[in-house]
């Protein structure tokens, strides 16, 4: 099977290469090609220096520095080759002070490390723009969703996490094709290859209690006090029975959108094979479930009203079933922010639940996605206040009804210009340290950001 895998990931990757050698040679052959492609590319490069105030309790071998910096620039290139044939490359370059965060340069497809790189490739695909439809295959990113703070419905793309205040749209290798209905649209997803999202280093103070930053903590009945739990990843196989696949429709009406969508596959959440009880060693896997989604947002002046939702069930009782949901309100009030001398207050508020139904039950399975699921019980809420063109303050807020964890967070932003913007921000975490937000509670942080534009 490991060959078997191996092999069919690289055949994948050998086509990769072979498509863009051919194109670049088309583009030499053209000769603007290549120059249209860099000569049209924009670049967005952001610099962050984060204070740590709090001196981290018995750190042991984490890494526990009270400053560190992280800076990354995006590439974005797209050029039209003919009247319907559309190239898109986006390039992530990241360097930080975390210790191992970076390693390396591009990841492979179907890459198991799940090690950030110097230098990646977040987006390169070929894509068939048509009148009534498109088609696109290679790497991409796949968003969905409709709320303005958390969508529970946005489970299928790909971030890099190492640095988890500020991730990075990793993108997901995919074949896709869209039909146009009027104003909607049809679109099937085919997911062929799976692979290590990057996330934090082993020794990151951002890993927490648990030992596996996927999950917030492991309380699994039989492993021994005095043993530390262990994980090893495991993915599935090259099988297209195996793959990913996504249906979903999205309308637009007057003053509402909506979506409805349904895929089996690899699930988004991890859950815990017993390998080893007595070792405390498992091996974390995605099985195969069936999700149904949907959503909805209706605006009306200055309002807009959302909801989205999801049942997900994994055969063979491997996970928890269960049903998520959140609704959402966000308003822009001008008249007392003209009173006050402002431009725009824009409140937003959501909350999110989760009801679980059959839990999970299959002997060789000793920890379900539970405490890896975000947000199951959450008021979020977002504030901020435009005072003009350049300036605009605000905050956050997070709290896990739960689980009795919350993060709140404040920030004032500078911005001169389109394509320059500074902040300075606030975040900080409580809660019991086998929570989502409380194992972060010494990682209160302040930062300084730039991020320019050009």
């Amino acid at each position: 099977m490991m060959r078997r895998r191996i092999c069919w990931q690289r055949g994948i990757f050998s086509v990769g290469l072979f498509c863009a050698a051919g194109m670049s040679g088309q583009a030499h052959a053209e000769g603007s090609f290549l120059e249209g492609l860099i000569g049209g590319a924009t670049y967005e490069l952001t610099a962050i220096g984060s204070a740590f105030p709090k001196t981290i309790r018995n750190p042991g071998q984490m890494e526990h520095d009270r400053y560190e910096s992280w800076s990354h620039l995006t590439v974005t290139g797209k050029e039209f080759i003919g009247e319907n044939w559309a190239f898109d490359v986006r390039l992530e370059t990241g360097v930080s002070t975390y210790q191992g965060e970076e390693r390396g340069v591009f990841t492979a497809p179907g890459s198991r490390s799940g090690q950030a790189r110097y230098l990646d490739v977040s987006q390169l695909s070929l894509a068939y723009l048509g009148e009534s439809g498109e088609i696109l295959a290679g790497k991409a990113g796949l968003e969905s969703g409709l709320a303005e703070l958390y969508s529970p419905t946005d489970l299928y793309s790909r971030s890099n996490l190492s640095n988890p205040l500020h991730p990075v749209d990793q993108g997901v290798w995919q074949i896709r094709g869209d039909l146009y209905f009027g104003a909607d649209r049809m679109t099937v997803v085919v997911l062929p290859v799976d692979e290590a999202a990057p996330s934090v280093p082993y020794r990151s103070r951002w890993v927490g209690k648990s030992g596996d930053s996927s999950f917030s903590s492991l309380n699994i009945p039989g492993v021994p006090s005095w043993v530390s739990i262990k994980t090893e990843d495991d993915y599935r196989g090259s099988h297209p029975a195996e793959w990913g696949y996504l249906l979903r429709y999205q309308g637009v009406g007057e003053g509402v959108d909506y979506f409805v969508s349904g895929y089996v596959g690899p699930s988004p959440y991890p859950v815990l094979k017993t390998q080893n009880l007595l070792e405390g060693r498992f091996i974390k896997e995605r099985p195969q479930v069936a999700i149904a989604s949907g959503g909805f947002a209706v605006t009306e002046g200055g309002w807009k009203f959302y909801g989205e939702g999801l049942s997900y069930r994994a055969p063979g009782g491997k996970d928890d079933a269960f049903i998520r949901g959140l609704i959402g309100a966000k308003y822009r009030e001008t008249e007392l922010a003209d009173w006050l001398g402002l431009d725009e207050i824009s409140p937003v508020l959501e909350y999110s639940n989760e009801w679980i139904g059959d839990t999970q039950s299959h002997p060789q399975y000793g920890s379900s996605s539970r405490t890896a699921r975000p947000n199951p019980s959450n008021l979020l809420a977002n504030l901020e206040f435009k005072v003009d063109s350049q300036w605009t303050f605000g905050g956050g807020y997070n709290r896990n009804m739960r689980d009795d964890d919350e993060t709140r967070s404040i920030f004032v932003r500078y911005q001169p210009q389109d394509s320059l913007s500074l902040l300075l921000s606030g975040t900080d975490f409580r809660g019991r340290s086998d929570t989502r937000f409380g194992r972060h509670a010494d990682n209160d942080v302040i930062e300084m950001s730039v991020t320019y534009k050009f």
